[in-house]
């Protein structure tokens, strides 16, 4: 795949953030990535308000709309629409830096890789981040960390070329969340290349808030057990008593020393979602005590 010859399509779902799509439009205008060379898919994830008359003020971008909620369905439907050779995937939150389309394409060209995971790079609402965000930036979307461990990346900043999506499969729609690991896995652990692009760069608003990084954690911990029932494994009781009791350890996700609101912060999300684990191991083993076989 030579790089002048590389045809990107940019696919972004999304729900109910015209702000934040406004913004990442923006910045694919400002790529330096040849504007005849990529194409701008949005999908509009069935928003209370529909997005196109946002997306139609960007003459390089196109609005589809896609009623089955849920951010790897959309990703599917542009797949299925997208001309390009290579796709990137962000999402409204996220705002590409200005090479990030070529440095992508780079990457996957320079590691002949399937896909290639760009940095996900901090941003906060004032100078410093308040401890919620201090620890939602050093524990999440770790792009590098997860590539290397896990062999999987996530889709807010992700290249695929259109071989990998046509030997591997699309995303499992199924899935509320964890679709996106579950798809970069199948890459990995198959017969695929999945290489970290650290040049290929976009922002992402941590998130500011305990009921924000509650509310995404209870998305993930749900899914990571969905992902394991799938794969047929049998979800046990908790039978440490460790599982339903707190922690009086504060994990440290950060290589600086803790302040005394970042301690507590820290405390309060690790119990939380420690809690949270405990409680969802519990559902989806009575579920299958009870012989459910929906995973919902």
């Amino acid at each position: 795949m030579s790089l002048p010859a590389s045809v990107v399509s940019v696919i972004i779902p999304v729900y109910n953030d015209a702000d934040g799509l406004r913004r990442c439009l923006v910045a694919l205008q400002q790529q330096t990535y040849p504007a005849d060379r990529f194409e701008v898919i949005v999908v509009d994830n069935a928003s209370d308000t529909p997005l196109s008359p946002v997306v139609d003020a960007f003459p390089r971008a196109q609005c589809l709309r896609e009623t089955k909620q849920g951010s790897y369905a959309a990703r599917n439907r542009g797949i299925a629409e997208a001309r390009g050779d290579v796709l990137a995937f962000t999402d409204a939150d996220c705002t590409p830096a200005p090479a990030w389309i070529g440095e992508g394409v780079q990457a996957l060209h320079r590691e002949q890789a399937d896909a290639a995971a760009g940095a996900v790079a901090f941003t906060f609402q004032g100078k410093e981040p308040n401890p919620w965000e201090y620890y939602d930036a050093q524990v999440y979307l770790q792009q590098e960390k997860n590539v290397h461990t896990l062999g999987a990346a996530s889709t807010a900043n992700l290249f695929v070329t259109r071989e990998a999506i046509e030997h591997f499969g699309c995303f499992n729609e199924d899935l509320q969340s964890g679709g996106d690991f579950e798809f970069t896995r199948r890459i990995s652990q198959g017969d695929g290349t999945l290489v970290y692009a650290p040049a290929a760069v976009v922002k992402h608003p941590a998130r500011a808030s305990f009921a924000e990084i509650l509310k995404r954690d209870r998305r993930v911990q749900e899914g990571s057990i969905i992902l394991r029932r799938e794969a047929g494994e049998r979800i046990a009781f908790p039978s440490d008593v460790h599982a339903y009791v707190p922690t009086k350890s504060i994990p440290n996700p950060g290589a600086r020393p803790l302040s005394m609101k970042e301690k507590g912060a820290a405390y309060l999300i690790f119990n939380a979602r420690r809690f949270m684990r405990t409680y969802f191991h519990i559902k989806h083993a009575l579920l299958q005590r009870m012989g459910y076989s929906s995973l919902k």
